[in-house]
């Protein structure tokens, strides 16, 4: 009688042949009967998986403590630390990619401006819609532009980012796969799901896409060269011709991020810290009284602008004052809408690469995606058989 093929694929250690602990995200599988790393290559290629590098992480201790000198710094914060109880930590390695490239964009626009002009007709003046047809035409370029790449699919949260944007800007040391002690920092890890090259058509993809916004400004920036005020730029047809002047990708790196949950009063906050400094990229804050009352006095004063808008609508005898009657009636109603949310919130958001109205819902991206995948092993961290 035949025997059926295993479906599963059996890892046993390089050196002593054990058989190995794995999930379809293990890099490193430390065998628990002798101790040696074993690199797996998962989704990369052979040559690409044996030159990963990691940057070590900062002991969980550590990173507490970093966490409550940065709240006791807060000035928000600060007043209520005693009263804020932490949570046991989380970490994890990402994967990133890290792309330099130089670009040049040479473009042409045929572009149909609008135009609002005052012209004074005796002792009046009046008010003059134009439009025009330009052609303008150009060259931007990118030096030496550094990209931040998560060699992941379907994650594009603001925490990504924001990871990202640090990881470059400090660019801390790493070490090679294979030298670093698992035993002291490894954390749970997610696996690279595209190579180098996919990374190289990601950042050129981006790089682009930069350029073209850049181009789109220089063309607006020379229609404002002409006489009157813009109103509306409309794009009627655009050429480029990119020039690729340098592409370079760095290996594969393993960079250590942590989740820090604290309670206050009932309500649950995190903080998201890069692993080897320590720094708080993101940091969740409570809704404190003070920033309500901030909020309701932004609320009336975008009521406030909102009314005089109107009335300067109202009673406007040229294009102008309508025009701008009706900017300042807009205003005040966004305004007012986006302090009504504030007041409403429960949750503050606060991260120094910047963000937006859409930070709240996208800063847990990573960490969401993470907790699917490790949930599915009950031994613990992915790095196997190691003692963390």
């Amino acid at each position: 009688m035949a025997t059926e093929e295993p479906l599963v694929q059996a890892f046993r250690c390089q050196r002593c042949g054990a058989p190995l602990d794995v999930t379809p995200e293990t890099i490193i599988a430390i065998c628990k009967y002798c101790g040696y790393p074993n690199v797996l290559t998962t989704n990369l290629p052979e040559e690409e998986a044996f030159s990963i590098r990691v940057v070590p992480t900062l002991p969980e201790k550590t990173i507490i403590e970093k966490a409550m000198e940065r709240t006791r710094r807060d000035p928000d914060l600060k007043g209520i630390a005693d009263k804020i109880r932490w949570r046991k930590p989380y970490g994890l390695y990402i994967p990133f990619y890290t792309a330099t490239i130089s670009l040049d964009l040479e473009y042409w626009m045929r572009l149909r401006v609008r135009y609002v002009e005052n012209v004074r007709r005796g002792n009046r003046w009046e008010t003059r819609t134009y439009s025009r047809i330009l052609d303008v035409s150009g060259k931007v370029s990118l030096k030496d532009e550094k990209i931040p790449i998560l060699a992941r699919k379907g994650v594009h949260g603001f925490s990504v980012r924001a990871m990202g944007l640090h990881y470059i800007n400090k660019h801390p040391d790493s070490v090679s796969l294979q030298d670093i002690d698992w035993k002291k920092h490894g954390l749970n890890t997610l696996s690279a799901e595209f190579s180098r090259s996919d990374a190289e058509d990601i950042a050129l993809e981006v790089g682009l896409n930069r350029l073209k916004a850049k181009a789109y400004e220089e063309a607006v920036s020379r229609a404002r060269g002409w006489r009157g005020r813009v109103v509306n730029v409309n794009v009627l047809m655009r050429r480029y011709r990119l020039d690729i002047k340098k592409l370079s990708i760095e290996p594969l790196t393993l960079v250590p991020y942590w989740r820090l949950t604290y309670e206050y009063r009932g309500g649950i906050y995190r903080y998201y810290m890069s692993g080897w400094d320590g720094e708080v990229v993101i940091a969740e804050e409570p809704v404190l009284p003070k920033h309500r009352i901030a909020y309701l006095l932004g609320g009336i004063g975008g009521g406030g602008l909102s009314s005089i808008g109107a009335v300067m609508a109202a009673m406007a005898q040229t294009h102008t004052m309508t025009f701008l009657g009706a900017f300042f009636f807009v205003a005040g109603a966004l305004l007012s809408y986006t302090m009504g949310k504030k007041i409403l919130a429960t949750v503050r958001v606060e991260s120094p690469y910047g963000g937006g109205e859409s930070m709240e819902e996208e800063v847990e991206k990573i960490f969401e995606k993470a907790e699917t995948l490790f949930d599915m092993v009950s031994s613990g961290p992915i790095i196997a058989g190691g003692e963390i």
